[in-house]
């Protein structure tokens, strides 16, 4: 497979209009091999691939599959909304979108991800089956621009064949002729169920949060839209770590350190030394319990390694916890003992225990901060958690034009701009420190 042209699982979701998560699903529903290493447009950061002989033979079913799998697992015959969306309504009137969604709130979200002006103005009850041919019978004859994506002389035009289109195809079920709505001249359709009210309250909520300078939220959307590609963001490898044992190490190591010529060469030598795979081979979901180190079975290293052995043979400097003459391996040490009492030892353990009760537990060792107990949680699976570090902070301050801002503050807006967006906080927070760690903002 080296020496074969390969396309990225990034890549493929930009040119079907879908999530990354989707396009995995996917791939590994056809049972294609996939590949993780650096390619052309992944900016230096190893990521999915798979070859472009796979893709191209499958791309016709690719697109049936993820037309059904893109709506929460809708069948053929279940019933959606195809949309009508201006992607530039001031800038170029004439550019349209028409897409297919059970919930058409979220994927208006998703577009102004890239499209940040993007407006409704049309949907339709449709079939999942219906799709690709109401598209190709509503465009017809428009210029092409991308996926799904076009430009027409008339916008009005387009609207009124795609009324003639629906109006020829058997009537839906009353609950999905309920969800049809119109946004025209800023008015909703007169006649709309009460589950149409609340799509239409869902939109002016997305509305009001991405408002760029209306809050701190709308500001901090605006400038992450403006210098963050989030189309091809993605975790990097220590958000998915084999053990346990290694989530803590990382977590409470990496506060005051550069990551990869101090941190991660420490966590290789541990699992060079005991013999243990550093990330899980599979993204998408947990090693079994009895594959995994345990915090019992690092607390045994300690032991066994004898006195200071831990932090003379992996750890190889004395890096002491902020604010405190502790060493950092003794900290891991002390956090592995206190997680043991409240019954945490793999990562399923810590999935399934409140991130309060977590917190309650490692609060009180010094120089174990919030900050480092939020990287642990994220390292563990948490994706609704923030690192409120220097380069987060940084960032939250330029954009709002101050001195600085706590990591409290910072911590509170990045996930409020990450809901705004519709993406999850653990990874913003991450695509924000990848961008002040190699860039800088005016």
């Amino acid at each position: 497979m080296s020496t074969k042209p390969l396309i990225s699982i990034g890549e493929i979701a930009r040119v079907h209009g879908r999530h990354k998560a989707q396009v995995h699903k996917i791939v590994k529903r056809l049972g294609l091999e996939v590949v993780k290493r650096v390619g052309p447009s992944t900016r230096g950061h190893k990521a999915f691939h798979i070859t472009v002989q796979d893709y191209e033979i499958h791309r016709d079913r690719f697109d049936a599959i993820a037309t059904v799998t893109s709506a929460a697992g809708l069948i053929e015959n279940q019933e959606a909304l195809l949309y009508l969306i201006l992607t530039e309504p001031e800038l170029d009137p004439s550019r349209f979108k028409l897409g297919f969604s059970t919930d058409v709130a979220e994927r208006l979200r998703h577009h102004r991800v890239s499209a940040p002006f993007a407006q409704l103005v049309r949907t339709w009850p449709c079939k999942a089956l219906w799709e690709k041919t109401a598209i190709d019978s509503i465009a017809d004859g428009c210029e092409q621009l991308g996926t799904e994506v076009f430009r027409t002389d008339s916008i009005q035009e387009i609207i009124e064949r795609a009324d003639r289109f629906f109006a020829l195809m058997p009537p839906l079920s009353r609950d999905m002729a309920a969800d049809h709505v119109g946004l025209q001249s800023g008015e909703v359709a007169s006649q709309r169920s009460q589950r149409a009210d609340e799509h239409i309250a869902a939109l002016k909520k997305v509305d009001a949060q991405i408002a760029p300078g209306d809050s701190d939220v709308g500001r901090l959307v605006h400038q992450v839209r403006q210098l963050i590609n989030l189309n091809d963001a993605e975790l990097s490898d220590e958000f998915f770590p084999a053990h346990l044992s290694i989530a803590l190490i990382d977590a409470l190591f990496t506060p005051q350190l550069r990551y990869y010529s101090h941190v991660v060469p420490i966590i290789e030598r541990y699992c060079a030394r005991f013999n243990l795979r550093r990330i899980r081979p599979d993204w998408t979901q947990l090693p079994p319990v009895d594959d995994q180190e345990t915090l019992a079975d690092l607390l045994d290293h300690y032991k066994a390694l004898g006195p200071g052995g831990f932090q003379e043979e992996i750890v190889r400097a004395r890096y002491r916890s902020p604010g405190t003459k502790i060493l950092k391996s003794e900290n891991v040490k002390r956090a592995a003992i206190e997680l043991r009492r409240i019954g945490i030892e793999t990562l399923q353990d810590a999935q399934s225990t409140s991130a309060h009760e977590i917190k309650c537990a490692l609060r009180p060792l010094s120089g174990i901060g919030d900050r480092t107990i939020h990287m642990f949680l994220m390292y563990t699976g948490d994706d609704e958690y923030v690192k409120g570090d220097v380069h987060v902070c940084r960032f939250v301050a330029a954009v709002l034009q101050r001195p600085r801002v706590s990591a409290d503050e910072a911590e509170r807006l990045v996930g409020s701009a990450a809901r705004a967006l519709g993406i999850a906080p653990r990874l913003l927070d991450y695509e924000i420190w990848k961008y002040g760690a190699h860039s800088s903002i005016e």
